[in-house]
């Protein structure tokens, strides 16, 4: 009988045991999977440096058309300058920006530079990280010094895309400045005090 009493004990204690060890396997097993989806599911969201946001959203956004743009003429053959670029170098390698060529991106920045009717060179630190960034949009640049939202696609710089694009040529110096350098291409521009 104890021989039978023991068995059963003993059994029932390792019985108990087994289950607890199984529930918290699966309970352990249940967060890790939901850790993982949770730092996975952060990856695909937005990805945001300063505060330039890369995002599907922002590719969705449209121009409302109540942007307040000033029409400046051309500044002529104005020089654009471009922090840090060396002649002949390839900008992925030298502007931080670069990383952001094909993405979707919206950006608060200031309009610095008017390289044409429909193209400008805007400057921020926070947002661009202290790179001046040329912008090609179908809407008029608007005037320096005025804060504006814009959302694009980064691409790289081809003054034949350009033209192709926008039907515009620009200065031979505004090309040999921005040639294989990163640009963005503006979709939607709305103006911010």
């Amino acid at each position: 009988m104890d021989k039978l009493k023991n068995n059963h004990m003993t059994s029932k204690k390792g019985f108990k045991t087994g289950n607890f060890i199984k529930k918290i396997a699966k309970v352990n097993g249940a967060i890790a999977i939901a850790f993982f989806a949770l730092v996975l599911s952060g990856c695909e969201g937005s990805e945001t440096i300063g505060t330039v946001e890369s995002t599907e959203q922002a590719s969705q956004a449209t121009n409302t058309g109540d942007t307040d743009t000033t029409v400046t003429g051309n500044t002529g053959a104005a020089k654009p300058s471009v922090p840090g670029a060396k002649d002949g170098t390839d900008a992925s390698t030298e502007f931080p920006n670069s990383e952001l060529v094909g993405k979707t991106v919206t950006v608060s920045t200031k309009v610095k530079q008017i390289l044409g009717p429909k193209a400008f060179v805007v400057y921020d630190i926070e947002s661009l990280r202290g790179q001046e960034v040329l912008v090609v949009s179908n809407q008029d640049a608007p005037a320096v010094g005025t804060n504006i939202e814009l959302t694009g696609v980064m691409n790289t710089f081809d003054a034949a895309s350009i033209k192709k694009d926008y039907g515009f040529d620009l200065a031979p110096e505004v090309v040999k400045a921005y040639t294989n350098r990163p640009y963005l291409a503006a979709k939607a521009m709305e103006k911010v005090d």
